[in-house]
């Protein structure tokens, strides 16, 4: 089954609308994430937010986004729809990264 661009831009932005509507503030949610027990990869396996898995599997999520942004021309709704994924992934990278720094970089 071949999945449209314009399938894709319908996905992204209800997950963007999902996050926006939340009544939680970003931080009460990323806490609220952190504490969860497992995370799911992309490859199906699961580990603990913010381990070195977890951290490696947000870079490889977000080089392949953004190779498919890069993909898109200039301008193009569809280009916005991945530029906010990019923008929110990113997000989500910082936080996962300052949390292994904090909790787990020692045992390394």
């Amino acid at each position: 089954m071949k999945i449209t661009q314009k399938r894709i831009r319908q996905l992204i932005q209800e997950e963007l609308a999902k996050i926006n509507k939340s009544s939680q503030s970003i931080s009460e949610s990323r806490k609220h994430l952190r504490e969860e027990d497992k995370i799911t990869l992309a490859d199906g396996g699961q580990t603990t937010w913010g381990t070195e898995a977890h951290v490696n599997d947000l870079e490889n999520s977000l080089d392949s986004l953004k190779r498919m942004r890069d993909a898109q021309r200039r301008g193009t709704a569809s280009r916005m729809a991945y530029s906010q994924a990019v923008k929110s992934l990113q997000a989500q990278l910082k936080s996962a990264k300052r949390y292994f720094d904090k909790n787990y970089s020692s045992e390394v």
